[in-house]
């Protein structure tokens, strides 16, 4: 009895000792930096782009990617619509000029109600809505993320503000688009 024991035991310590070893490819992709506050150029850089999210339904997100042009339409019942549009100079310094006023590289945490209370109260939003925005600025990605418990906290946080601020702004921007304007219409809704 004590021998299988022990040859169970010997065969799971090979097991996790195998499972953490692997081959390294030589090409990493850089993670974007999440909890690195940055101070950007007040001039809006030649690499700068963006990728805004927002979303009920992780499945199905609204998206807007100054970087490959792509555009996507939850349409609740009906799945997603995607389709395509070519970002103009001044569309990318408009978003640009409004990250920089909302000092979206000094969000160094999700923002949610969780990381913004001061006590143990969070406010909970039922449906909750999911947004992040993932920026290229001098070679360097950044991602911002939060959802919308935040707008709870806009009169007592500056970074609530800054964060809803920003998101409000990209919202009308990604529904001004022709390209989005062009896709059909959600069917349903969330509850």
């Amino acid at each position: 009895m004590k021998r299988a024991f022990l040859t169970v035991g010997l065969v799971m310590l090979c097991v996790v000792l195998l499972a953490g070893c692997g081959t390294e490819t030589e090409t990493q992709t850089r993670e974007p930096t999440e909890n690195k506050p940055a101070v950007i150029p007040q001039t809006m850089p030649e690499d700068f782009r963006i990728r805004f999210s927002f979303w009920i339904d992780e499945n199905r997100k609204n998206v807007m990617d100054t970087d490959t042009g792509e555009i996507q339409k939850d349409l609740v019942l009906d799945g997603t619509a995607s389709g395509t549009f070519t970002p103009g100079q001044e569309l990318l310094e408009r978003i640009y000029d409004k990250l920089t006023a909302c000092r979206l590289t000094g969000i160094t945490e999700p923002v949610t109600s969780g990381n913004l209370t001061a006590s143990d109260t969070m406010m909970a939003v039922v449906p909750n809505t999911f947004y992040e925005a993932e920026f290229q600025i001098g070679g360097e990605t950044y991602r911002v993320t939060g959802d919308a418990s935040a707008w709870a906290y806009r009169d007592s946080s500056t970074l609530a503000a800054d964060f809803c601020d920003f998101m409000d702004f990209m919202g009308k921007t990604y529904r001004s688009l022709e390209a989005y304007q062009a896709l059909p219409a959600a069917s349903g809704g969330y509850d």
